[in-house]
């Protein structure tokens, strides 16, 4: 029975829940397909975009050839590089990462396993991060035997839900396991705190890979189930009350295998789920999706897949009613998995089909709508990369392109539809509550660093319509800028990308604002020429009116130093220098009157700025000081010797 739960979860440490529709779409021209990775064995469990317009990813590493896991998180910037990097584990356990999602705090939840390499087995882990990714709290769970989480949610309550399959329960085989988090307590510090917890299991083999909080508070998830098909395995799923109370539960199935991987609650109240069914004894699979109505109902379930083994690991639904899906296949290539990528409309009609394909296995394991309608996929690769296997990160605009450039890895491809007959039969798998205690492994961060290798990154993006690509469309998100565009003074915008914003509108060399790049420092300005308020133009529409101009007769001022033609101040002392109280505006210079008004005593016409200083008590030369330079100091000589006392002087 171990032995089988482990082989179950090293193929299926991959499954993510997809949270809710994206907005209104407004085409990015960030698309892009990116490996990241080191010499090791690296995979990307689960994706989501984040408030920022970026990505946070999750999933695990190892060195080839042994299972020391390590989980890592990675924010991506919208471009796909890296904002921060993340990797938490220990020295002798292993951690891995199923299922990553952006909390109301804007920190990350997280939940997987850890194993104690010594006891070989697995506990459930949930791991709460701060929005830089540093650590804030974790608990692990767990009992003699198999436990794993593969989907963990943020509930309205600010609390957590997560799913997957305990072995602790059950003798025989494993059972569901679902447990609810209470929210963080930040005022007591309490974290982590068990508010229920409760397994779902039958006379075999029964877990869930994805759980979602319903519209109503409570909860639906997926799986599967050996517990009813004595053939194999059935798709599992249960709806529960905010409780975890079963609502109801079936199961779909056929002769032999089914398994679903990923489910979503839809906008009318149903629920699409995704998964894999196999069709034929010991043979191939095929991608399986089932739409529900609310009360478990199949509506359609159509079939897709080629004649090797294809399978469906996410799916959402999309902003135009439809879905998107990702997995894998081995149906297009010869020897090789490939990223498996299907858009379908609301009746589960192909709308486009693609794979991601070299000549190495490739897997896609989470998929996200973002909000301009693309799409972003996370995965691992054998085939480009840094190492033997790394981290893949799809950025696709709508139609599943990276915009008109090639991509020589994207390809159509042409699967074939089908339809199974499963008809949604009632199971009675047992609840029963758990006493799941805080294990207390340790967790810390390790220090890692992944590299970032572009695959194909967009060319010719013309994302507003102008009719000019970036980078020569130097705002290729309105459609109002672009080379030639009609040019808006002082805006500070640069509408027709010359490189600056428009300000010396009369072209005589002045600007009439200052530009955007200069920058002040207790120094002053950084450009003295550019920079210098002296030098503004003081009316932009007259190119023969600026601070160079020669001030002429006409009413104006003309080099913009602040006066109307010329002021002369009145000389009554007639020694060249004027008296700043009393002056005069005009075209020539009135008798009695001079352009300077420096003097500090228009009657003396031998005290102004260019008289010389005397000792007479008087300021001779308008300066503020009093016979400065020309005083001498003497001292007392009481005994007449023609010698003085330095302590008393004049």
């Amino acid at each position: 029975m171990k032995k089988r739960i482990l082989i179950l979860l090293m193929l299926t440490l991959c499954f993510h829940f997809l949270v809710s529709l994206p907005s209104d779409a407004s085409t990015n021209p960030n698309l892009w397909v990116k490996t990241f990775g080191d010499n090791e064995y690296n995979v990307a469990t689960s994706i989501q975009q984040t408030s920022e317009g970026g990505f946070i990813l999750t999933g695990g590493t190892r060195p080839y050839g042994n299972e020391d896991w390590k989980l890592f998180v990675i924010n991506l910037n919208p471009d796909g590089t890296i904002l921060w990097q993340k990797t938490y584990g220990d020295d002798v356990l292993a951690y891995y990462a199923s299922s990553i999602e952006q909390t109301i705090d804007g920190g990350y939840i997280l939940t997987g396993g850890v194993r104690n390499s010594n006891q070989n087995d697995w506990d459930i882990m949930v791991l709460k991060l701060n929005s830089d990714g540093t650590y804030k709290w974790h608990i692990t769970l767990g009992s003699i035997g198999y436990d794993y989480t593969f989907s963990i949610t943020q509930t309205s309550d600010g609390g957590y839900a997560l799913t997957g399959g305990t072995g602790s329960s059950n003798a025989v085989g494993s059972d569901v396991v679902v447990i609810k988090i209470d929210p963080d307590d930040d005022v007591n510090k309490i974290y982590g705190n068990i508010k229920w917890q409760k397994t779902y299991g039958g006379s075999d083999n029964d877990i869930a890979f994805s759980i979602q909080q319903t519209i109503d508070g409570g909860y639906i998830l997926t799986g599967r189930t050996r517990s009813f098909n004595a053939g194999g395995r059935d798709v599992l799923v249960m709806k529960l009350d905010a409780d975890g109370t079963p609502v109801w539960q079936k199961t779909y199935g056929g002769n032999y295998n089914d398994t679903a991987f990923s489910i979503q609650q839809t906008s009318d109240g149903g629920y699409i789920l995704a998964g894999r069914t196999e069709f034929s004894e010991g043979g191939w699979n095929d991608v399986l999706v089932i739409k529900l109505d609310e009360n478990g109902t199949p509506v359609w379930q159509k079939t897709y897949g080629g004649d090797y083994n294809d399978a469906a690991f996410s799916i959402q639904q999309t902003n135009d009613g439809g879905y998107i899906l990702t997995g894998r296949t081995e149906s297009f290539s010869a020897n090789s998995w490939d990223i498996l990528i299907l858009k379908l409309d609301p009746s589960g009609n192909i709308s486009w089909q693609k794979i991601f394909a070299e000549n190495s296995p490739e897997s896609g394991f989470s998929v996200q709508q973002t909000v301009d309608g693309g799409y972003i996929i996370a995965g691992e690769t054998s085939s480009v990369g840094a190492g033997y296997k790394d981290v893949i990160i799809l950025r696709l605009d709508p139609s599943g392109l990276i915009s008109e450039s090639e991509c020589p890895f994207l390809q159509d491809i042409n699967v074939t539809e089908g339809i199974p007959s499963f008809t949604g039969e009632s199971s009675a798998l047992l609840d029963g509550d758990l006493a799941f205690s805080n294990s207390g492994y340790s967790i810390g961060e390790i220090t890692n660093s992944y590299e970032s290798i572009p695959v194909c990154l967009a060319t010719n993006v013309d994302v507003d319509g102008d009719g000019f690509y970036t980078p020569e469309d130097c705002n290729d998100n309105a459609d109002w800028i672009y080379p030639g565009a009609l040019e808006i003074p002082y805006d500070g915008i640069d509408q027709d990308c010359d490189g600056r914003d428009l300000i010396d509108v009369d072209g005589d060399g002045y600007n009439a604002v200052l530009p955007a790049e200069c920058e002040f420092s207790d120094s002053g300005p950084a450009d003295s020429d550019q920079c210098d308020v002296s030098q503004l133009d003081c009316n932009d529409n007259n190119a023969s009116i600026n601070p160079g101009a020669t001030e002429i007769c006409n009413g104006v001022d003309d080099d913009c130093n602040g006066q109307v033609d010329n002021t002369y101040y009145q000389d009554s002392d007639t020694d060249t220098y004027g008296n700043v109280s009393i002056s005069t505006q005009a075209c020539t210079q009135p008798a009695g009157y001079v352009t300077n008004s420096a003097d500090c005593n228009d009657s003396n016409a031998s005290i102004n700025p260019g008289a010389s200083e005397s000792c007479n008590d008087i300021d001779d030369n308008c300066n503020g000081q009093i016979d400065e330079g020309v005083l001498n100091t003497y001292y007392s000589d009481a005994d007449s010797d023609t010698y003085g006392n330095v302590s008393i002087s004049t």
